[in-house]
Order: C-alpha cells, then structure tokens, then sequence
C-alpha cells in the first residue's frame, strides 16, 4: 500500500499511475517522494464523505493526486468535472440549447436557481397536504371514530393528534421529488478539508479561505433566487406562498424524523418558520421592489433633486452607487436571511430542545443571503441609471433656464 496526504492506493493504482506517465513504479515514486509505501498492507482507502447525503465517495486515484494537488483541491477537480460534463450532456438535449452555450457559472447557478424552484412548489404541496389531509380524515363517522381512538390511545390529547397527523399528514408522497433533488444538489459547489470533510461558509471564513468562502456562497446562494424573485414581484402574496412552502417544507421533515413529536410541536414549529419565511421575505421583497424605478420628474423638490444628482455624476461617482447599492442589498437580504435563521433555530430549541448553533447558522444565512442580494441590488441600480439616461431631455428641460424652455415651447 502507498500514502498520500493521508489516503491509501494499491500498489496496482500506483503502478498503473506510473505506466501513464511512462515510468517505472521505482522512478514515478522517486519523483513523486510525497506519495510513501506503507509497510502494513492491512489498510483499507478511507472514503471520503459526501456532502449532504452522508453516503461516500469514491477514493480519490493516485491519478487524480498528481502534481502535489490537496485532497481538498483534487476533489473539487473531480466535482468540476463532473459537472461540466453532466452540463455538456444537459445542453446537448433538444430544447436546451440555451443552456449549452451559457459559460460554466451561469450554467450551475441556473441549475440550482431550477432546483430551488422545485423546492418551493414541493413545500406548497406538502403545506396543503399536511394541514388538510388530517382534518380530511377526520370526517364522516369512520373518521370521527377512528380520531376519537387514535386519541384515546395516547397520554393526551396533544400527543394523540400528533399521532393523527403522522398517521394522515402525508398523503402526497412527494419523497421521490425530494431525492432527486438532493441528487441533483450533489452537483453544487463543494468545499472540502484536506480530511475530505465537507466546509460550510463560516468554516472556510474561520480558516482564513474568504475566496472559496465566496465562491460558496454564490452557489448557495443561486438556490434562493426563485424565493426573492417571488418576493421582489410581490412581497405580500409572493412572502405567503414562500412561508407556506417553508412550513410544509418542515412539516413533512417532522413528521418523517420526530416519531414522539405532539401535535403543538409539529404544527407550532411550522407555523412558526413559516411566519418568519413570510415576514422576512416580505421586508426582503419591499427593499428590493424598487428596482429598476426612478423617480418622477413631477414630484417634490426631493426627488427630482435626487434624479437630477443621478443623472448628472460622473462616471465613477455612478460605479460608486454600483457598489454602494450592492453593498446596501448585501447587508438588507443577508440581515434578513440571519434573522430568519435566529427564528428558526428558536422554534428548535423552543419546541423539541435543540441546541442549535446560532452563531454559525446566523453567518452561513447572512453570508448567503448576502451575495444573492448585493448583485440584485447593484443590477437594479444599473437598470435605474439606464432608466434615468433615457429620460435625459426631461432632465435638461427641467434644470434649463426659464427663457430657453420658452424659447423651446411652441406657441
């Protein structure tokens, strides 16, 4: 057996390694000095843990170790690849040519923003499923009667209706939807430690990797952009039917994972996240509803005077807004995703005695929310600016003299 940053190869992967590369298994290992023998041949390749599932990944190959590559980097090698290449085979389908010649970021961020979507409609049919198939039991005298047992059956009345809703709660089965999408988000962009572990955000920010901490977060957060693209078109009904999937979302989840959970628990812990879905989407969707609109030139002294600084700054003083904008939008949606996140780490340790880790779950949300929020905001201003410079000959005629705009007007 041989070593290398703590994986183990067969002397046949090495070998076959070096025959690629034209040399002898003695050359190929004083060339590469990192990879070691190991005395012991009573070692296994440890696998590598997947990133959601908890399933394992295959070895990474001596191969796939060339060059003195990290097993951090190798394995996010092997995840690029894989995603260009199930990428490559998804454009070539008719009907998504559009996909095909979209570059490499575009092509995941589209991915995941489709995966989102689907994540959304499974929790507004899980939400409907959950909250009226039980009371749909209920009905009739069979129904009643078969309450009225489950009921008796258990130590009081709460427990019992949390019986009735395991019981009937989940009518639509909806678990082959979810494991496709989990299958799907495998593709995503990972981070990994030289252990294999999988990073999240604030582990890469408490390691010092700010970059792949953002390249992270951009890809997360691309699976939140159908929920703030609802929110932004209308924060009131858009924020409900986005909390009516987060509560069936985590109805589904409860009624799946927490067997001894009471009625009071299962439904107050999806009302609960719903409602702070709904709120925080709605504060979200009413920041960002402004896009793209600019300010009526027949309004009050105030706007038109903002209009007309807009319109008339230089061209880095518009690129400062840019980024102003974007940080104003970094800082709106990520408050609001890590107060979401506060709420909902609550209604855990409220409900079923958790011990969430705020601080971190706080982060990862702000952080994510926050690079999906910078580039909407920054991208509407843009669209503001453009909006104002086509408005331009208003803009003049209202800071031109009396008498030119006299002279101007027909008689």
């Amino acid at each position: 057996m041989f070593e290398f940053n703590g994986n183990l190869f067969s002397i046949q992967e090495v070998t076959a390694t070096a025959t690629e590369l034209g040399l002898s298994l003695d050359e190929y290992l004083q060339k590469n000095p990192q990879v070691k023998r190991k005395q012991s041949e009573d070692f296994q390749n440890p696998a590598v843990q997947g990133a959601t599932t908890g399933e394992t990944q295959a070895p990474l190959t001596a191969s796939e170790l060339e060059g003195g590559l990290s097993v951090s980097q190798a394995l996010e090698n092997r995840d690029t690849a894989k995603r260009k290449a199930i990428f490559k085979s998804m454009g070539a389908v008719p009907g998504n040519s559009a996909f095909g010649v979209l570059p490499d970021w575009a092509q995941e961020k589209m991915y995941n923003a489709t995966i989102g979507t689907g994540e959304i409609l499974g929790g507004v049919v899980d939400f409907f499923d959950g909250m009226l198939s039980p009371v749909m039991a209920a009905t009739g005298p069979a129904g009643a009667i078969d309450l009225m047992t489950t009921i008796s059956l258990a130590d009081n009345i709460d427990e019992g209706l949390g019986n009735w809703a395991r019981k009937h709660g989940d009518k639509i089965d909806l678990e082959p939807l979810y494991e496709n999408l989990n299958k799907a988000k495998d593709l995503s962009v990972k981070k990994y430690d030289n252990k294999g572990n999988v990073l999240d955000v604030d582990d890469l920010i408490q390691e010092g990797r700010i970059g792949d901490a953002a390249d992270l977060a951009a890809s997360q957060a691309a699976f939140s952009a159908p929920s703030l693209a609802l929110a932004i078109a209308s924060p009131l009904y858009g924020g409900a039917l986005l909390g009516a999937s987060t509560s069936g979302n985590d109805l589904r989840e409860n009624l799946k994972n927490r067997p001894g959970a009471t009625a009071s628990q299962l439904y107050g812990s999806a009302l609960i996240k719903g409602g702070s879905e709904w709120g925080t989407e709605y504060l979200g969707g009413k920041f960002f509803s402004k896009l793209g609109k600019i300010k009526n030139l027949k309004l009050g002294k105030g706007p038109k005077k903002k209009a007309i600084e807009d319109f008339t700054r230089g061209f880095f003083g518009q690129t400062g807004k840019v980024i102003a904008d974007g940080v104003g939008g970094f800082m709106a949606e990520g408050s609001t995703e890590a107060l979401n996140s506060l709420v909902q780490d609550f209604s855990d340790e409220l409900l079923f005695d958790e011990d969430p880790n705020y601080i971190k779950n706080m982060v990862n949300s702000f952080v994510i929310g926050g690079f999906l929020g910078g580039p909407v905001n920054s991208t509407g201003s843009v669209i503001t600016q453009f909006k104002t410079s086509q408005n331009k000959e208003n803009l003049y005629e209202f800071v031109a003299p009396a008498a030119w705009k006299k002279k101007a007007r027909p008689n």
